[in-house]
């Protein structure tokens, strides 16, 4: 029995060598590529992690509990005292130690990685939109109508008080920041950096189309622009401040970073 359980924790210390290699080439592929590769290979690589973890557990509990091979119980020896025995050679406590750390590290690699592909899938949207003319004129026509006190925002929902540009300014922008807090709350884009960035673009947007919001919930669907609204209410409750600006994380906030 211990023979086969030696053969069995070598293979997977073999396999756990194959999975740390995938993690290192996939975290390239990843940081290389942004959000646009290698996601679902993360993934895929973390159910693997977890398998191999499960197998470890497996391996070592049979190691704990096996008898050696052939092994009988001896005249007035008790069974309890025979089975109380631990079967751990050297040679599979260092290769289940090694391959526990391997494991422990890699899963940590492959995580570090995807929370890096995160950040940067945020930082390009936000460069992206930067660069989108569409939304740029829908902004500042939202900026305008709120400056100005004879318009109100919501007027502009019925077509026949406003032209269709003039709406379609006003849909696009928010469409947009719907599906960007779509995206944040699917762990898409990292929300600290969108936070960082776009705190009060996002706060400002809600209030200005506060009224424009609800007529469309109300007259078209109850459910619309409701991942922005909530994304709002959730920075609210633990606004960016001024302070913060160029402050260094806590050693609490590298250690969740880190898990």
């Amino acid at each position: 029995m211990v023979n086969i359980i030696n053969t069995l924790t070598l293979k997977m210390f073999l396999m756990s060598k194959t999975f740390i290699s995938s993690c290192t080439t996939i975290s390239k592929k990843v940081i290389n590529g942004g959000h646009r590769g290698g996601q679902n290979e993360i993934q895929i690589t973390g159910w693997l992690g977890r398998f191999l973890s499960l197998f470890l557990v497996f391996i070592a509990s049979g190691s704990v509990f096996a008898d050696p091979a052939g092994s009988t119980s001896s005249p007035g020896v008790s069974t309890a005292s025979n089975s109380s025995q631990v079967w751990f050679t050297p040679e599979v406590v260092a290769i289940l130690t090694t391959a526990a750390v391997a494991l422990f590290c890699a899963i940590l690699h492959s995580r570090s990685a995807l929370r890096i592909a995160r950040k940067r899938a945020a930082m390009d949207a936000i460069m992206e939109s930067k660069r989108d003319e569409s939304l740029q004129e829908g902004m500042a026509f939202i900026r305008e109508v709120d400056k100005d006190n004879q318009k109100s925002i919501e007027t502009y929902y019925n077509p026949e008080c406003s032209s269709p540009e003039e709406r379609s300014h006003i849909l696009y922008v928010l469409n947009h920041y719907e599906n960007v807090a779509v995206a944040i709350h699917k762990s898409i884009y990292d929300n600290d950096i969108y936070k960082s960035a776009q705190f009060t673009i996002v706060k400002n947007l809600v209030e200005q189309t506060e009224s424009f919001i609800k007529k469309v919930q109300r007259h078209d669907s109850p459910t619309a622009f409701q991942e922005l609204i909530a994304l709002n209410t959730k920075w609210l409750a633990n606004p960016v401040k001024t302070e913060d600006a160029g402050k260094a994380g806590t050693f609490s906030d590298w250690v969740a970073n880190l898990f």
